[in-house]
Order: structure tokens, then C-alpha cells, then sequence
């Protein structure tokens, strides 16, 4: 699943020259989804891989704005965003290992305890999704 994350943000990376300002409100609102999408995923067929590539794919504008205000040369470019990948994908993978192993530990113990933390833990991304929204759209210059 990060590597669908990576691949589709690599993708736009490369592909985008120039960014649209407009999606950096679609970060936020993607992570909202991700948290609703979590709540709501009773079986059926999995999307999951796609969401996550779709997700990748929009922040993958939000990075190219970035990267864009920064005034790169052009031939540093390539090596920004490889350099960009392999930061994320390190550090997507120790943070998953460290989460992932304290979350099956928790589970093992008990299930219930490992459905209200899922339950916890999609509701805080939720919210976190809500305010960055909320600053992005309101505050767009920061609160002072």
C-alpha cells in the first residue's frame, strides 16, 4: 500500500511541471476520505490499493507546488525527486514497522481493543484532515 502511495506520487511528480494551487486543498480532504473509508469498509471487494494510488496522485500536486516554489534548476530536479521518494519510503517503512508491530501485539490480546483503536485512530485522522482543511481554506496565511 505506500509503495502505491509512492508510485502514484513519483508519478505526478514527474509528470507535473506545473502544479495547480488548487489541490492543496484535495490533501486534506483525501485524508478525511481515508479516515470515512476505514469506518465504512465491511468486506466486499478490497479498493484500498486504489485509493491509495489516488491518494498519492494528489499529494503528489501538492509536492510539485512545493518543489516548484522552490526554484530548482532544472537538472536538480531528477535527483530532488529521487532523493524525495527514498526519504519517504524509509521513512514510511520504519514508522509502519514500529505501528504495525504495536498494533498486532494489541490485537493478539484482545480484538476489541484492536477494533476501538482502528475506530480511534480513523476518527483522529478524520479530524486531523478537518482542520488542516479548515486552516488551508480559512486561514490560508497562517493564524497570528
Amino acid at each position: 500500500m505506500l509503495t502505491t502511495v509512492a508510485f502514484g506520487l513519483v508519478l505526478l511528480l514527474i509528470a507535473v511541471t506545473r502544479a495547480w494551487d488548487q489541490f492543496d486543498h484535495g490533501n486534506p480532504l483525501s485524508i478525511i476520505y481515508v479516515g470515512a473509508d476505514n469506518l465504512m469498509v465491511h468486506g466486499g471487494r478490497d479498493v484500498r490499493a486504489w485509493i491509495a494510488f489516488a491518494f498519492g496522485l494528489i499529494h503528489g500536486f501538492g509536492f510539485a507546488n512545493v518543489l516548484r516554489e522552490m526554484d530548482l534548476p532544472p537538472r536538480a530536479l531528477g535527483w530532488s525527486l529521487f532523493a524525495f521518494n527514498v526519504g519517504v519510503e524509509i521513512g514510511q517503512l520504519l514508522v509502519v514497522a514500529v505501528v504495525a508491530t504495536a498494533l498486532a501485539a494489541l490485537r493478539s490480546r484482545s480484538e476489541t481493543v484492536g477494533r476501538q483503536l482502528a475506530i480511534a485512530g480513523s476518527v483522529v485522522v478524520m479530524a486531523a484532515g478537518a482542520f488542516w482543511f479548515v486552516q488551508r481554506v480559512f486561514f490560508p496565511g497562517g493564524i497570528s
